[in-house]
């Protein structure tokens, strides 16, 4: 997906992102890109002026620009995961995204504790991460079990996780009802607190997620 002011930049993406994927849409207003949002399922967002609250979803953000690709290090702290100067070259666009499917793949295990035993976890069966009593534990399908790791770093290891509160991060393809009391997540009875801020952002990420479901 393409946000861009000028209309020559937009055509060069669109036609250097068609000979390695689909895209899902080219846009000139943010706003616009986040009704298509609750609509599209997307991976990649190339975009001149990325919008702030873009960096909190779960997909890959390209800033498109002049410059060279040394800037990309500098904004690796807004949560942007590449760069493609201007005037826009195919070839530079496909290294790029080649790049981003080798290096951006989350890790599929992670170690959790339940009780005196170790066990090697499926990353994929996590509905929910939450710190309480100077521990995080992991919400699964088999219960809960205890992380060693925080949970800074978990949402540096797996991306399409949100952080939806100060002590919360949920994998947003479990949630399964979503309104203004909090997030269930499959499988457990109890709405976890969004805070006002996130909310929004959840719910793009919900209704544009592949397996999201939302119930009303």
């Amino acid at each position: 997906m393409v946000l861009e002011a000028e209309e020559s930049t937009r055509t060069r993406l669109e036609r250097a992102i068609g000979d390695w994927g689909h895209c899902a849409g080219l846009f000139s207003d943010p706003d616009e890109l986040l009704q298509c949002l609750a609509t599209q399922q997307i991976e990649v967002l190339f975009a001149q002026a990325p919008p702030a609250w873009f960096s909190a979803l779960p997909y890959s953000l390209i800033r498109v620009g002049m410059g060279d690709a040394t800037q990309a290090l500098a904004h690796a702290q807004y949560g942007i995961d590449g760069f493609v100067p201007t005037p826009v070259r195919t070839d530079q666009v496909q290294a790029l995204v080649r790049r981003l499917d080798q290096q951006t793949r989350p890790p599929r295990k992670l170690w959790g504790c339940e009780g005196d035993r170790w066990c090697l976890l499926d990353a994929a069966s996590v509905r929910w991460a939450e710190y309480r009593a100077r521990q995080v534990t992991l919400f699964t399908d088999r219960g809960g079990f205890v992380c060693p790791q925080s949970l800074t770093q978990l949402a540096q290891q797996f991306p399409q996780w949100m952080r939806i509160h100060r002590h919360l991060l949920i994998a947003p393809y479990w949630v399964s009802d979503l309104g203004n009391q909090g997030v269930k997540l499959e499988g457990y009875p109890q709405r976890l607190p969004v805070s006002r801020r996130q909310f929004p952002v959840l719910r793009a990420a919900v209704l544009s997620s592949e397996h999201g479901l939302m119930r009303r």
